[in-house]
């Protein structure tokens, strides 16, 4: 995973790892998630991130499907783990106050979601926050 700068100031994730095979099951698993085949889609996102352990949509919505079947924890630390995947691609040279994600651009294979994702975490962190603390307070 890295993020690169296709244009001044403007930048784009990308990973080799990421093949199309590897897409293509992502994608399957998000569909069977629609259809309600819920096991299946977390089966098969596991199996993505087995194959590709950076796939930060993987962690995204691995952490959805968990968060849906009431695993605030287990959520939580997929969110973390996408986090730290896209912390650790952004280079030295990338201007925090200047420089722009293109999410828009085709080739930037995680624009989806990663946008999903800051619209998830604003959401759901003080949730999970909150759940957490009663997870461990229960242990």
């Amino acid at each position: 995973m890295e993020l690169v700068q296709p244009y001044e100031g403007k930048w784009i994730f990308q990973d080799a790892a990421i093949t199309n095979e590897i897409e293509s099951k992502f994608v399957e698993a998000l569909d069977a998630y629609n259809d309600g085949l819920h096991e299946e889609a977390e089966a098969s996102i596991r199996q993505v991130l087995t194959e590709c352990p950076n796939h930060i949509d993987a962690l995204h919505h691995l952490g959805l499907f968990l968060e849906d079947r009431g695993d605030a924890l287990g959520s939580y630390m997929c969110c973390q783990a996408a986090v730290a995947v896209g912390l650790q691609a952004i280079p030295e040279t990338f201007r925090w106050a200047d420089d722009k994600m293109m999410w828009s651009h085709l080739t930037n294979q995680l624009a989806g979601g990663l946008r999903s994702f800051e619209v998830y975490m604003a959401n759901s962190t003080r949730r999970c926050r909150l759940r957490y603390r009663r997870f461990r307070r229960r242990g």
